[in-house]
């Protein structure tokens, strides 16, 4: 822009299309879907010189992501055990829709020994995201015992043989073709074993937003000591958690340092707190499973093969739904972690570093049924079997880290080693 000011702008368009997506193996053609994903990001940055000893940046980006499935048809889904599944793709016409912006300013100011560093960061999110799987239903075709069939096709009373769920099939087509009622068909032998659907609002929209402010000082105490010092503060959107204060200190001291003599043994250490934030996915996924936003159906050996059925007559076929909860007084994770380190120029071509991690996890999510019975008995805490999945903060994990490092510059060989040894334990695996 000028010589003080500088902005670059970037602009980066990725799509990818794949076309039907879902057949081979036992799924026919008609249960093939497109799939279509588009991420597209415009990024700008300023620096602004505002004097010989200060800098500041501003940083901003856009980012929409969108991904789409879209099947063939609305017939439902029919899946003969063993043979082949036909119909309709299950995952029917979902598609999610994400923006994102972020903006992020930051000023450096070289005073003295200092370099003094504080700025902040916004981000938003928007999140809108449709699911119709299952929409247009599905029919299980399972073998089992049926009738023998006659020279003509018709089904002799008294017999009985195994039938595959593809002779289970084909019986049923037949003896509807025969003008067979469901009664008879399932007399036989013939009929559906299940039938399954979803229904309820596809769309689910969520929005997050969250705040990070920070500022830090490297100061250099003496030509062979750095003091570096700071704090940080986090908050956000869907959860009420408004104390993430993340203090930061660590040093780099030069053991055999002097004035004119650069330091063959450098030993660092530091300590800080680490916040992770609660995604918006978590949100979304409260909102839709919360036994209201959808609901699932299952019926057994239904008559109505190949019709789908209205809702309403479905009503006292509702699955139990498994409700997803979010705690209450839910926090964001963080991280406690310390760490120790020496370099050592051992001579002119060899160096050596080892470094040791040590990091506590404390309010890691975790998911459990709220509604477990009491245990020995069949007494709910909600009074009933429901299963509610609540998501808390209640996890823990603790870490221990060791890494070797010797690396051999000689000449135009340059070698490289790597030594590890982590030790780690932690109670919410499987979130």
């Amino acid at each position: 822009i000028n010589a003080n000011n500088t902005l670059a702008v970037r602009y980066q368009d990725v799509e990818v299309g794949l076309d039907n997506q879902g057949a081979g193996g036992f799924n026919l053609p008609s249960t093939a879907y497109n799939q279509n994903t588009t991420e597209r990001t415009l990024q700008a940055t300023e620096t602004a010189v505002l004097g010989p000893n200060l800098i500041n940046e501003t940083r901003l980006q856009y980012m929409r992501s969108t991904s789409a499935y879209s099947g063939f048809g609305n017939s439902p889904s029919i899946s003969v055990q063993g043979a082949f599944t036909s119909g309709s793709a299950t995952v029917g016409n979902s598609s999610n829709i994400n923006n994102r912006w972020e903006l992020s300013n930051s000023t450096t100011l070289i005073h003295g020994t200092h370099s003094i560093k504080w700025g902040g960061r916004l981000r938003q999110s928007f999140n809108n995201d449709t699911a119709a799987t299952n929409f247009n239903g599905t029919f299980t075709f399972l073998g089992g015992q049926g009738e023998t069939l006659d020279a003509n096709g018709q089904p002799v009373p008294g017999t009985s043989e195994a039938l595959t769920g593809l002779q289970v099939y084909q019986l049923t087509l037949l003896l509807q073709q025969k003008g067979y009622s469901a009664a008879q068909i399932r007399a036989a032998g013939g009929g559906a074993s299940y039938f399954s659907l979803g229904a309820g609002t596809p769309l689910t929209r969520v929005s997050q937003f969250d705040i990070g402010l920070f500022a830090n000082d490297d100061w250099r105490v003496s030509p062979n000591f750095t003091l570096s010092y700071g704090l940080r503060y986090e908050t956000q959107t869907n959860i009420h958690d408004y104390g993430d204060w993340s203090p930061r200190l660590g040093i780099a001291w030069g053991l055999d340092g002097r004035a004119g003599k650069p330091a063959k043994t450098i030993l660092r250490a530091g300590f800080g707190i680490f916040y992770d934030r609660v995604a918006d996915t978590n949100t979304l996924n409260a909102i839709r499973y919360n036994g209201v936003t959808q609901q699932s159906y299952l019926i057994s050996n239904p008559d109505f093969f190949p019709n789908v059925p209205t809702l309403s007559s479905l009503a006292a076929s509702v699955q139990p739904q498994t409700i997803q909860l979010l705690a209450s007084d839910l926090k964001a994770p963080r991280t406690y972690q310390a760490n120790v380190g020496v370099d050592r120029q051992l001579n002119k071509y060899v160096r050596l570093s080892a470094n040791y991690i040590v990091s506590r996890g404390v309010h890691l999510l975790r998911q459990t049924d709220a509604n477990a019975p009491y245990p020995g008995t069949n007494v709910y805490p909600y009074g009933d079997d429901t299963v509610r999945m609540l998501t808390e903060s209640v996890g823990f994990s603790r870490t221990s880290q060791l890494f070797i490092n010797p690396t051999v510059n000689y000449k135009k060989l340059f070698l490289f080693g790597f030594y590890s040894l982590s030790y780690g334990k932690d109670d919410n695996e499987g979130l």
